[in-house]
């Protein structure tokens, strides 16, 4: 068999498959599933927002293109892949629309744009005797965090797990926490405390801190 006969015997086996009538069921299996399942959870709000060249390339990502990179056009935007697109999306390498119809597009297929995740607070260096927190464990008092100084390097040396930050009380900004460095015994039993980092920029101790500021 010469390469060519391999080739072309390999090109036919291939669309052999894809013609198949086995596997023309299968598709038609998957997508009146997907047709049950998207009546069952309702209609698909049409997204009415601004969009987006991020918006498409993280709908475009979830809908199986291949690193894909959109970028404005003179009609709306256009989306490219290195490889050739998914079909239900487009047949080729790129697709170029107006607004509208990437709106229209996304709501056909199902896709919601996800909201965007609150802002986390501030993390703030200030110096306090104690700082306040939500304690974890019983919501009916807050938990107090002794605050102790620290440098950047000995904080860094503390292992990942038992280093974190906390977020205040009053949820408006969030502070350090690490193991007490002064404690003596089992580790176990080590109380963890506030940081304040001595040789990164200090911050204003916030009014919702109710403990008396260090002196300087």
């Amino acid at each position: 068999m010469t390469a060519q006969d391999l080739r072309e015997r390999s090109m036919t086996n291939a669309q052999a498959v894809m013609d198949s009538p086995y596997r023309r069921r299968w598709i038609d299996h998957i997508l009146n599933r997907l047709a049950y399942e998207r009546d069952l959870l309702g209609a698909i709000e049409r997204y009415e927002d601004e969009l987006t060249p991020v918006i498409l390339q993280a709908f475009a990502s979830e809908y199986g293109a291949h690193k894909p990179a959109v970028e404005t056009s003179e009609t709306g935007f256009v989306l490219t892949s290195s490889a050739p697109l998914p079909l239900h999306l487009a047949n080729g390498t790129s697709l170029d629309l107006a607004a509208e119809d990437w709106r229209e597009l996304m709501q056909s297929i199902g896709y919601v744009v996800p909201n965007k995740k609150p802002a986390l607070p501030p993390i703030l260096n200030f110096r306090a005797v104690e700082v306040a927190a939500v304690n974890r464990y019983n919501g009916h008092e807050p938990r107090l965090f002794r605050q102790v100084d620290m440098t950047r390097a000995a904080y860094a040396k503390i292992h990942s797990d038992a280093r974190w930050v906390e977020t205040s009380l009053c949820g408006s900004f969030r502070f350090k926490v690490a193991p007490d460095p002064e404690h003596k015994g089992p580790y176990h039993s080590c109380l963890r405390v506030a940081v304040f980092l001595t040789d990164s920029k200090e911050h204003p101790t916030p009014d919702s801190v109710t403990t008396a500021p260090k002196a300087a």
